[in-house]
């Protein structure tokens, strides 16, 4: 009856209330099925579109080893212009909006900027190990580093930044003398104006130690490309921007991972004592149930009220102390041929917020999953599927939880194999007749 009661003040456990007297007798509870987890490195995660956020920069961690962050992005022209009276560039500077950052915020990354050749296209998915080779010219247009102001924007938040960096005056020239063939058509159009203009590419020198990730905004209304040139009469300035439906290309090189220090990393014969995940298309782990057949088997009939999955955060190593704990997990369905689907538990599905879990719960220092309809389904005769666990982020809007590409962070989880705290699982069921 303690377990009923306790039970029935839990929402997220399904129709317990509704059992007669009779049928309490064969409720049950299972909490030693045989989890195993694996750290791999996840599929291409598609980075490009229309990004609010793109970190930029490089790290490198003692257990995951190096990191660089870059973009690539589209920009135009705020309105149409006339450059008359002989106009002549004076300085041409980009003013970059950033939004928190990751690492050593008071270590200095050497910013280069370069000119796209090739265009980028909204209609094709670049993925999260993008090489920008041949789509830029090798020349950098960038003619001093980069210079880091912090903005205090709102007091409760002072991890605001605006990058500064100055380009050519060659570059600039071009914007005033375009090679189009009707420069009075050049600021007519978008069109146009990218058939000419194809965009920057922001890249950054790998460190070797330390390092530091900021999060920029090219999109946020902060962000600009100011022209500051002067004519025959006056000084003036004539302004672009990254913002509206133009495209940006996200781009991560993790060095293959050569110099991490995850243990058994891509191999699932040998289940190490941890699990490693890693955002932005870092890493992730498939989760199995080797001998969840038998189980099934063995109960029959069932309804699952609650299958709670418990993946404990392994907190005692310096390195977690020092780097952020992401705040969300994320759960897929994995099939045999590496695909992903949702989960039948999964917020979008579901359409309830707040059950599915996947968020840090800094009381029991572990994170918790809701996947009752996973195992309802396997109980009723389901296919089964792995799981693919990753570092989440959710968009309360649509409920959508999907992988995260725009913040640097990573986490150890124990695994089935570690002997103080392993990943489990709690069923809460009820035998059918």
């Amino acid at each position: 009856m303690i377990l009923v009661v306790a039970c029935k003040e839990d929402p997220s456990i399904i129709g317990l209330e509704l059992l007669k007297d009779s049928e309490i007798l064969n409720i049950g509870t299972i909490d030693t099925i045989s989890i195993e987890a694996f750290t791999v490195e996840p599929e291409h995660l598609v980075t490009g579109g229309q990004l609010a956020i793109s970190p930029l920069g490089s790290y490198v961690d003692s257990i995951y080893g190096k990191l660089k962050a870059e973009f690539l992005a589209q920009y135009a022209f705020s309105n149409y212009v006339e450059f008359d009276n002989n106009p002549i560039s004076d300085s041409l500077i980009i003013e970059l909006f950033c939004k928190g950052n990751y690492g050593n915020s008071e270590f200095k990354s050497k910013i280069n900027v370069y000119e796209l050749t090739s265009d980028l296209v909204d209609s094709i998915n670049y993925y999260s190990d993008f090489d920008p080779a041949g789509m830029y010219n090798p020349n950098k247009i960038n003619i001093s580093e980069a210079t880091i102001k912090k903005l205090n924007i709102n007091t409760a938040n002072n991890d605001s930044l605006l990058i500064r960096i100055k380009l050519s005056n060659d570059y600039a020239q071009q914007l005033i003398n375009p090679a189009a063939e009707d420069d009075s058509l050049f600021y007519s159009a978008d069109t146009i104006f990218r058939s000419y203009i194809k965009g920057l590419y922001f890249s950054v020198d790998q460190v070797e130690e330390d390092g530091l990730i900021v999060y920029a905004a090219p999109s946020n209304v902060l962000s600009r490309i100011v022209l500051y040139y002067h004519n025959d009469e006056d000084t003036l300035e004539y302004e672009y921007y990254f913002y509206g439906s133009y495209t940006s290309v996200n781009s991560y090189n993790f060095d293959n991972h050569n110099e991490a220090e995850i243990p058994y990393l891509n191999d699932e014969i040998f289940q190490d004592t941890a699990i490693y995940l890693q955002s932005l298309g870092g890493t992730a782990a498939n989760i199995k149930f080797p001998y969840l057949s038998e189980l099934i088997d063995d109960l029959g009939r069932v309804s699952v009220h609650k299958a709670e999955l418990i993946i404990p955060v392994i907190t005692d190593s310096i390195e977690q102390q020092v780097y952020d704990i992401p705040q969300q997990l994320g759960l897929r369905l994995l099939n045999v041929d590496g695909e992903e689907s949702l989960l039948p538990d999964d917020p979008y599905i579901f359409r309830y917020s707040g059950y599915f879990g996947g968020t840090y719960d800094s009381q029991i220092k572990a994170y918790k999953f809701n996947i009752s309809n996973y195992f309802q389904d396997l109980f009723l005769g389901g296919e089964y599927y792995d799981l693919r666990l990753f570092v989440g982020s959710f968009n309360e809007t649509n409920l959508s939880l999907s992988y995260n590409i725009s913040e640097a962070n990573r986490v150890v989880l124990a695994s089935g194999n570690n002997t103080t705290a392993k990943i489990s699982l709690n069923i809460f069921y009820t035998r059918i007749p």
